[in-house]
């Protein structure tokens, strides 16, 4: 079995690292992978990027052309990530120019691959949905709930103006993607949407858990890991990261709310990822670290704090949260979104009212007034990320699905 991951990066953002854990965790498996990507980090001869500066040039040249006709013939207030995916690229003809027999699509924003070009591919295809991009138009995530109605006329956003964009693009969708596509979804969130897209109604949708290495992803010594990042071994250390810091679904502006009126003084916020626009608006001790891309930091990171804060108000699932589980830190979350499929309210964490401060701020407050309490629900978070998100159990399932789709072509 040959499987070729396609994925916009090989490892930043969410996305990424879960492609690339997904293709390493193959490969203990002895199953051939490898990962053709557009912005490639790691020096590894099985992940496949640009091999020129033209061809960078040309990337760069897109996604740069991609922004400025958003930003100066599309009004909207949704500020979310925002892909036509229009232009063709020469990564199909690498794809099926590549020994593989399943291709596997990641996150393929950022005009990676054409819409049109999709159906193209000439091998099986596996999709992971990581965000709503392919149920939406063109924006990666939406509160609105066009993806189901269909984007009609009557139910356009008063905000967006001029041509509708959004009503093209998954128009292009609804005629080009109704074609055999695996589909793996991983929360039960974004599960209900794909299930309920017209889009994809042919398609077969399975849900599959984000899987971890739960063996690597394991709490160190805290006082050492406080000695790292150099923070007090007496306070409390709250932690929120994201790759989008400046991204209002991320949900920074409701976390410096809760934050400031948050009657607790010995704690301390640290900030991992891209620096929110905000963060001078907090009252409280705060530390930002910038962005942690190496996982050992990133466990260190995780050792060192008492509870994760994750507020988006959209999310796929978390893969942030879930490292944090893993070494046993509780996540305080909004409900409503692919989180909840990893939080359970009380139990390893605390699950307030979407876009409630109140509630935020009397969550983070539950979590850190008790001591006791918040090694149990750091211990129940181990637990659950062992019983659902081993990712030996859930690349097997991966695998079965792989197996499954071979059955029907060989």
């Amino acid at each position: 079995m040959k499987i070729l991951h396609v994925s916009y990066s090989d490892i930043i953002g969410g996305a990424g690292n879960a492609a690339n854990q997904l293709h390493n965790s193959l490969l203990t498996k002895n199953i051939s992978s490898k990962m053709l990507v557009l912005d490639k980090n790691l020096d590894d001869n099985l992940i496949i990027g640009p091999k020129t500066k033209l061809e960078i040039f040309i990337i760069d040249f897109k996604i740069r052309l991609a922004r400025f006709l958003k930003r100066n013939f599309f009004k909207t207030i949704n500020k979310e990530s925002f892909s036509f995916n229009l232009f063709r690229t020469n990564i199909l003809s690498k794809i099926n120019n590549i020994d593989c027999d399943i291709v596997h699509l990641h996150w393929i924003g950022n005009e990676m691959l054409s819409i049109l070009q999709i159906k193209k591919i000439n091998k099986p295809i596996v999709w992971s949905f990581h965000d709503m991009w392919p149920i939406n138009g063109g924006e990666h995530y939406s509160e609105d709930i066009r993806c189901l109605e269909g984007y009609l006329k009557k139910n356009k956003p008063k905000s967006e103006k001029g041509f509708d964009i959004n009503r093209f693009l998954w128009s292009m969708k609804l005629k080009n993607l109704k074609i055999n596509l695996n589909i793996i979804c991983y929360s039960n969130w974004l599960n209900e949407l794909a299930c309920n897209s017209e889009i994809y109604k042919n398609s077969n949708i399975v849900k599959i858990p984000y899987g971890i290495d739960i063996k690597f992803w394991k709490k160190i010594d805290k006082n050492l890991a406080r000695e790292f990042f150099k923070l007090d071994k007496n306070h409390k250390i709250i932690l929120f990261g994201s790759t989008s810091g400046t991204n209002n679904r991320k949900g920074f502006d409701y976390l410096v709310d809760a934050l400031n009126k948050l009657k607790i003084n010995n704690f301390i916020l640290v900030v991992a990822g891209k620096k929110p626009k905000n963060l001078d608006k907090l009252k409280c001790n705060y530390l930002y670290v910038g962005e942690v891309n190496d996982r050992k930091v990133r466990r260190t990171l995780f050792s060192a704090s008492d509870l994760t804060v994750m507020p988006s108000i959209l999310e796929n699932f978390g893969l942030f949260a879930l490292e944090s589980a893993s070494c046993e830190v509780p996540c305080v979350i909004f409900n409503k979104t692919g989180t909840t499929d990893l939080v359970k309210h009380k139990i390893n964490g605390y699950v307030a009212d979407k876009k409630n401060v109140d509630d935020l701020k009397d969550g983070i407050k539950w979590c850190l007034e008790n001591d006791k309490r918040l090694n149990g629900l750091g211990k129940s978070a181990r637990t659950i990320v062992e019983q659902n998100h081993d990712e030996i159990s859930t690349t097997n399932k991966v695998i079965n699905l792989y197996n499954s789709i071979l059955k029907k072509y060989n």
